[in-house]
């Protein structure tokens, strides 16, 4: 068998590993959260629909 993603899935495929290690690198400060992680918390949220509607143009 080979399987294939849809077109749709390969912007996800591609960028997610990116932004789960940056998400990943701010989860370690289990600390309060300050203002530059919030900051870049919104980046990473930013970044994702980005992806996500890439995605949905696609389709």
């Amino acid at each position: 068998m080979d399987f294939k993603p849809n077109e749709w899935f390969v912007p996800i495929v591609n960028n997610y590993p990116q932004l789960e290690q940056e998400y990943l690198r701010l989860e370690l400060n289990k600390k309060t959260a300050t203002k530059a992680q919030n900051m870049s918390l919104e980046s990473i949220n930013t970044q994702w629909l980005r992806i996500v509607q890439d995605a949905i143009a696609i389709v």
